[in-house]
C-alpha cells in the first residue's frame, strides 16, 4: 500500500514539473518577440524562462548535445577569441574593449544554448505548442500595431514607436520585427487549425502589420517567401497539369498586370501612403529599388561595401568580436554594422567557419525539401521559418537572432530523427 501512494506521488511530482517546464518554454516562445537593449546589451524576457527551462531539463536529464553542433561551438569560440585576443591587437597595435568582446561572446554562447533548446524541444513533445504560442503572440503585437498606427494612438509610443512612425513591436528594430511577423505569416500559412476566411484575414492582418513596421526589408522577404511557395506548390502539382498550368497561369497573369498598370499600382501605392504615411518608405521598392536600398536612411549600400573589404583583407582569421564597429571606423571612416548576416560573420569569423554553418543549414532544407517520406507539418513550419531569417539576413545581421538558433536546433533534431525520439 506504501509503495502505492509513494509511486502515485512520484507521478504526481512529475506531472508537476512537466507542466512547469511546458508553461516556461511556451513562455519563452513568446517573448521570443520581445527583445531590449539594456546595461548596453541586447535582453530578452525570454533569456530568463530559457534559464529556468534549461534547469529543469538538467534536472530531469533531457537536455540532448549533438556531437557536430558542440564542436562546432568550441571551436568558433576558441578561434574567434584567440584571434580578437592576440592576433587582431598585434595588426592593428590596438587593445579590443574587453567589456565588448564578452558581451559578444556571451551572444555566442546564448544562441549556442537556444540551439541546445530547441533540439531537445521534440524529444519531448513541445515544439508544435510552442511554435503555436509563438506565432499567436506575434500576430497579437501585429494586431496592437494597427490599431495604434491607423487610429494615431500615442500610448507607449516611445517603447513601440522606437523610430516613429514605424511600428518596432516589442523589438529595438522595425526590421527585425518585420521579420518576426513574416515567420508568424509561415505558421499561420501552414497550420492546419486555421482554415477558410480566418486564415485570409490572419493573413492580411499579418501583412498590414508588416507594412506599419516601415520595413522594406520585411517586405521584399515576404514577398520572396510567397514566391517560393508558388514555386514549390507548382513542384508539389507536377503530376497534375490543370493544377500546374492554371497557377502558373495566374502567376504571369499578375505579373503581367502589375508591368503593365505602373499607374494604376503608382496612384494604389500613393493612396495607401495617404492612409499609412508609414508606407512613404517601403513605396520604393516598386517605383525605385536602388533608392530603397541605399536611401530613407537605409545606406546599405556603404555598409556592405565596408564589410567586403574587410573580408579581403582578413578572408582567413577575421577581425574577432568585439572589434568591428572600431576596425570599420579606422580603416574606413565608417562605424555601422554590416546590416547583412553573411558579411557579419565572413567580417567576424573569416571565410571557413560561417561557410561550413551555412552548409550545414543548406544540407537539411535540400533533405527535408526534396525527402519524399511524410514529413510533419512542424519540420515544413521549421523549415520555412529558417529560410524567411535566411532571406533577411541580406538586409540585417541576424545571426544573434534568438528565435531561429531555437528554430534551427528542433529543425536539425527533424532532420536527424524524423518524427521519433532520440533516446539517451
Amino acid at each position: 500500500m506504501s509503495k502505492q501512494i509513494i509511486t502515485s506521488l512520484d507521478a504526481r511530482e512529475n506531472n508537476n514539473i512537466n507542466n512547469f517546464l511546458t508553461l516556461i518554454i511556451v513562455l519563452m516562445f513568446m517573448f521570443l518577440n520581445q527583445s531590449r537593449v539594456m546595461f548596453g546589451a541586447n535582453i530578452s524576457i525570454a533569456d530568463f524562462f530559457l534559464a529556468f527551462a534549461l534547469i529543469v531539463l538538467i534536472f530531469k536529464n533531457k537536455v540532448l548535445l549533438p556531437v557536430f553542433p558542440t564542436l562546432y561551438f568550441l571551436t568558433v569560440s576558441i578561434f574567434v577569441l584567440y584571434n580578437t585576443v592576440f592576433l587582431i591587437p598585434y595588426k592593428f597595435m590596438f587593445s579590443p574593449d574587453l567589456s565588448s568582446i564578452l558581451k559578444d561572446y556571451l551572444k555566442i554562447l546564448i544562441v549556442y544554448v537556444y540551439f541546445i533548446m530547441g533540439y531537445s524541444l521534440p524529444n519531448l513533445g513541445l515544439i508544435e505548442k510552442s511554435l503555436k504560442w509563438y506565432s499567436i503572440f506575434g500576430l497579437l503585437v501585429g494586431i496592437l500595431g494597427i490599431m495604434f498606427t491607423v487610429f494615431n494612438v500615442n500610448l507607449f509610443s516611445q517603447s513601440l514607436f522606437l523610430y516613429a512612425p514605424r511600428f518596432n513591436g516589442l523589438m529595438n528594430d522595425p526590421n527585425y520585427f518585420s521579420i518576426i511577423q513574416v515567420s508568424v505569416f509561415v505558421y499561420f500559412s501552414r497550420s492546419k487549425d486555421v482554415k477558410g476566411a480566418y486564415k485570409w484575414i490572419i493573413l492580411l492582418l499579418i501583412i498590414l502589420s508588416i507594412l506599419v513596421s516601415g520595413s522594406k526589408t520585411g517586405l521584399v522577404t515576404l514577398l520572396s517567401y510567397i514566391a517560393l511557395r508558388v514555386i514549390e506548390n507548382a513542384f508539389k502539382w507536377k503530376g497534375n497539369q490543370s493544377k500546374v498550368t492554371i497557377q502558373m497561369f495566374l502567376f504571369s497573369l499578375l505579373i503581367m498586370i502589375f508591368a503593365l498598370s505602373r499607374d494604376l499600382i503608382q496612384n494604389l501605392i500613393e493612396h495607401m501612403t495617404s492612409i499609412l504615411p508609414v508606407f512613404a518608405r517601403v513605396e520604393y521598392i516598386f517605383t525605385d529599388f536602388n533608392s530603397a536600398i541605399s536611401g530613407s536612411g537605409s545606406s546599405r549600400d556603404l555598409t556592405w561595401e565596408v564589410a567586403i573589404e574587410i573580408i579581403k583583407q582578413f578572408p582567413i582569421i577575421g577581425i574577432g568580436i568585439g572589434t568591428y564597429t572600431n576596425i570599420a571606423e579606422e580603416l574606413y571612416g565608417f562605424e555601422a554594422i554590416a546590416h547583412n548576416t553573411y558579411l557579419q560573420l565572413f567580417s567576424e569569423w573569416g571565410i571557413l567557419l560561417p561557410s561550413l554553418l551555412f552548409i550545414y543549414i543548406f544540407i537539411f532544407i535540400v533533405k527535408v525539401t526534396f525527402s519524399k517520406e511524410t514529413k510533419p507539418n512542424s519540420t515544413l513550419i521549421l523549415r520555412d521559418m529558417i529560410i524567411v531569417f535566411l532571406f533577411g539576413s541580406l538586409a540585417i545581421s541576424l545571426n544573434n537572432a534568438r528565435m531561429f538558433w531555437v528554430f534551427l536546433g528542433a529543425f536539425s533534431f527533424y532532420c536527424k530523427f524524423g518524427s521519433g525520439k532520440c533516446n539517451k
